[in-house]
């Protein structure tokens, strides 16, 4: 709105500058009027491209849902965006400049200019070392410990010597400034990972470590486990290799599978799983492999009789063994139990077993002491059924031992950390609430030092307690926060 010398009040286009009479007595027909026939109007985007908008965006709380938010576009966040859904998937950095994409981008957001290969390069670089010093400072505000498990074959170049694997993970542990907070480092059995562990305990601060190095080294639960099926199959080595060129036979072409299945439909076997060649390599497929073979049994009979080339047909009794072997091999399959017979297979597989177990088990025995439904019942129950009942007794006294000797590992370093802040009594006269506080803190270290003096323990009081009823769904690290004040876990 402007005036002119005369006082007459006039309005003022913003797209064109023209000037408009104005009067409140005329209402806006005019002005109305003017913003149909304006031309530069027309053409003049009337949104700010920077405004907020209303947008729907996905609930935090509620994934499922959405809520309505206002958005702001900024070039910067969307250069973000497109180098870590760059970095995510795996994507060429040729991708920014291929012309479908540029398409692409510039119809959904004309504002996002395009970029190079280079510039691509450079932001990533940029994102990597803003991430890299977010996860710094993350690490760094862990009051715990951490447990590292890695496989050092896929990562370092050849050749994979002792020496080199040491230094390779050492420098990342210091990089990292994890060498003093480890727990346990867990790596696959090979003589090559256990001279590196022996390498990087010399180099490490024994302080630093859990009971110096005796709970440090843990050894790939995976790898163990397929060892030890590995060691029961070859037990079966020469009937797992017949249901093989049995298979082997029937897949071999589309014809001949044609003929399997039709086989099947005839005897009412469903086709629901087709039979399928393992990999010798890898237990688990060969366990599917038999697994399939057995519900076909019928179907084998049948073509044995039908095509006279097909050879590998079981026995009776050897599909009996085969189906018996399935079973054995569904328990390690779904990871839930061990085996218990004491046949040839089985003892070629408790000799690994044992191997593992004597080196693994403190860990495992403290993690399962620290669970509230298990505590040292749990070692009571099956330690004998390991071990026999005499020598149960010993591995129980050398859990407790273990757990004793943990505890005061970690008294001592909480009473380390806590002497720095100790603090001599101060007058509350004329003091200020954080002086009342610092006062309180005083009494809270002096009656927490005379309680334990004068009675129990607190982890003595957490093992006297009853244990917790049993549930497959319990969330154990729930349970010690919710009695982080009872039991301080930090």
């Amino acid at each position: 709105m402007t005036s002119t010398s005369a006082g007459t009040q006039m309005a003022i286009c913003k797209y064109c500058n023209k000037h408009l009479t104005y009067k409140s007595s005329n209402g806006t027909k005019g002005l109305i009027g003017h913003n149909k026939i304006c031309k530069p109007g027309k053409t003049q985007k009337t949104i700010d491209e920077f405004q907020s908008r209303l947008v729907g965006k996905k609930s935090k709380t509620d994934a499922s849902g959405s809520v309505l938010a206002t958005h702001c576009f900024s070039y910067e966040e969307s250069r973000k965006d497109l180098v870590r859904m760059i970095a995510q998937h795996d994507y060429p950095l040729c991708i920014v400049e291929h012309v479908g994409f540029r398409v692409f981008c510039q119809g959904m957001q004309p504002l996002l200019k395009s970029i190079t290969r280079n510039t691509a390069k450079a932001d990533l670089v940029s994102v990597y070392e803003e991430e890299n010093t977010k996860l710094m400072q993350f690490l760094g505000s862990i009051k715990g410990r951490i447990a590292i498990t890695t496989d050092m074959f896929i990562y370092v170049p050849c050749p994979h010597t002792t020496e080199k694997l040491t230094d390779v993970l050492l420098d990342s542990l210091l990089e990292w400034n994890l060498d003093r907070k480890l727990s346990t480092l867990t790596v696959d059995n090979s003589s090559t990972n256990n001279c590196m562990i022996d390498l990087i305990t010399e180099k490490l601060s024994c302080d630093g470590l859990i009971l110096g190095r005796e709970l440090f080294h843990m050894r790939c639960a995976a790898h163990i486990l397929n060892l030890i099926v590995r060691a029961g199959l070859d037990s079966f080595r020469t009937r797992v290799e017949k249901v093989r060129e049995s298979v082997s036979f029937w897949t071999a072409t589309p014809k001949r599978m044609e003929t399997f299945e039709q086989n099947a439909k005839h005897l009412g076997v469903s086709c629901e799983k087709k039979i399928t060649l393992d990999c010798k390599t890898r237990w688990n497929s060969t366990y599917l492999m038999l697994a399939t073979a057995v519900r076909y049994k019928k179907v084998f009979f049948r073509l044995k009789q039908r095509e006279p080339q097909y050879k590998s047909l079981f026995e009776e009794n050897e599909w009996a063994l085969a189906t018996e072997l399935c079973e054995r091999l569904k328990i390690f399959y779904s990871v839930t139990e061990l085996f218990s017979d004491t046949n040839l297979m089985v003892s070629n597989m408790i000799t690994k077993f044992d191997h593992y177990w004597q080196e693994s088990h403190g860990v495992m025995a403290m993690a399962t002491i620290l669970d509230p439904r298990f505590k040292m019942k749990i070692l009571e129950f099956y330690f004998p059924l390991i071990y026999g009942i005499d020598e149960a007794k010993a591995h129980v006294l050398i859990a407790k031992k273990t757990r004793e000797n943990i505890f005061e590992q970690y008294v001592l370093r909480s009473e380390s950390q806590k002497s720095n802040d100790d603090s001599v009594p101060i007058s509350t006269q004329n003091a200020t609430p954080e002086v009342e506080t610092e006062s309180l803190d005083a009494f809270f270290s002096w009656n927490s030092s005379s309680s334990v003096a004068c009675g129990k323990t607190e982890l003595e009081m957490y093992l006297e307690e009853n244990t917790l009823p049993g549930s497959h769904d319990f969330d154990i690290l729930a349970w010690w926060k919710q009695n982080g004040i009872k039991y301080p876990t930090s």
